[in-house]
């Protein structure tokens, strides 16, 4: 692997259920360079990670999820699984949020998709797993009038090197 390989999997393997092997196999297939997904939808659709929700007039229909990288998909559904496992983690919160009226393999192919989103965020931003984890609890438990919600969140992504 190269330099920018190994620092990327090592970055990857802060994010709780991602092993070693897992990060190396991740970064193998997305690669280092982000410029290539415009934005995180983008590569969770490349990656047939995306959630399906088509409604109409009340009635759900087919909410499959697409094909997509077979081995992306299925590294981190086994990485959802083993990410579950941990009782202190946002994505246990989000597994047992899902699974509830959901199901077991929907929830952790929800999981999946926001391991993914974490993923791609850290790649590009060099945003660390503990605070991505931090900005998705926040923007999850906030009200629209919170300030300190805003507040956070403005200041984790302001430019470090502007100080």
């Amino acid at each position: 692997m190269k330099p920018e390989e190994k620092r990327a999997a090592s970055a990857i393997e802060e994010v709780t259920g991602i092993g070693h092997t897992s990060a190396q196999a991740i970064v193998s297939v997305i690669g280092t360079d982000m410029r290539r997904f415009p934005t995180d939808t983008h590569i969770s659709s490349w990656a047939g990670l995306c959630p399906g929700d088509n409604e109409s007039a009340g009635k759900r229909k087919s909410g499959k999820t697409r094909k997509g990288n077979a081995l992306l998909r299925s590294t981190l559904v086994t990485c959802a699984h083993a990410t579950t496992r941990n009782k202190n983690s946002y994505f246990y919160a989000q597994f047992m949020r899902i699974s509830a009226h959901c199901g077991k393999k929907c929830a952790y192919v929800a999981v999946a998709h926001s391991m993914l989103t974490a993923i791609y965020h850290i790649l590009k931003d060099g945003v660390v797993s503990r605070i991505w984890e931090l900005i998705t609890t926040i923007s999850s438990t906030r009200s629209a009038k919170s300030g300190i919600g805003n507040l956070i969140l403005s200041l984790l992504f302001q430019d470090v090197s502007a100080f």
